[in-house]
């Protein structure tokens, strides 16, 4: 989730307090992503939008079976209260990545 989000699901929290029945949520896009499948989507734009070539090293070694829609339940976020309260997610998390992307390679060439 961006931070732009995160700060968004707490002004909507906020603005509703007065009528919450309960005091724990879920802050989360909603979408569940695993860390490989986050280093892959970071790999992938940063071949396609600044022709870099990144490659993945895992000190561990990942065992492709192991993971599968059983262990991505189990990961799961929901935020059906957020929504519930009217929380929409703004910024995807490839956007959110690439706009991250993008001002990091022009403090880098300013830099430079």
């Amino acid at each position: 989730i961006h931070i732009n989000d995160m700060i968004n699901a707490l002004l909507v929290i906020i603005s509703n307090r007065q009528d919450l029945n309960y005091n724990t949520f879920n802050v989360s896009s909603g979408f569940t992503l695993t860390i490989l499948d986050l280093g892959n989507l970071i790999k992938h734009i940063c071949k396609n939008e600044f022709n870099i070539d990144v490659t993945l090293e895992f000190k561990l070694k990942i065992d492709n079976k192991n993971l599968n829609k059983k262990n991505e339940k189990l990961m799961e976020v929901k935020n059906e209260r957020l929504k519930n309260l009217g929380f929409k997610i703004e910024l995807e998390i490839r956007d959110g990545i690439k706009s991250l992307l993008k001002e990091l390679n022009e403090k880098i060439n300013k830099d430079s």
